[in-house]
């Protein structure tokens, strides 16, 4: 198994009174394709944010490659790695789709 590329260890993040990530953990390996999902307020653009090196974390370690990422150059810090948020602000239609055994009956 590849080495993480990516190391969330213990991380928590807090603004104000709202708890956005408590002892979070997470690895990324090479390779790996990752999606997070959840509510909006989960935390999903804070664990970004953080690995990108916008926010610090108020307890835990992040590495890159390995390294701390506190201790990287600036110039290897923001934009790592690159990442897209998107918020839905209207719930989705409710669809219902039929199973393989509902598809079988009607025919």
């Amino acid at each position: 198994m590849t080495e993480p590329i990516v190391e969330l260890h213990g991380v928590s993040k807090r603004y104000g009174e709202h708890v956005a990530l408590e002892n979070f953990s997470l690895e990324v390996r090479r390779g790996e394709f990752l999606t997070l999902l959840g509510p909006s307020g989960s935390g999903k653009t804070t664990i970004m944010r953080l690995v990108a090196a916008f926010e610090e974390p108020q307890a835990g370690q992040i590495f890159i490659e390995g390294q701390d990422a506190a201790n990287l150059p600036p110039e290897r810090q923001h934009g790592l790695p690159a990442f897209r948020a998107v918020s839905a602000p209207q719930r989705l239609p409710e669809r219902r789709f039929r199973t393989r055994a509902e598809e079988a009956a009607a025919r």
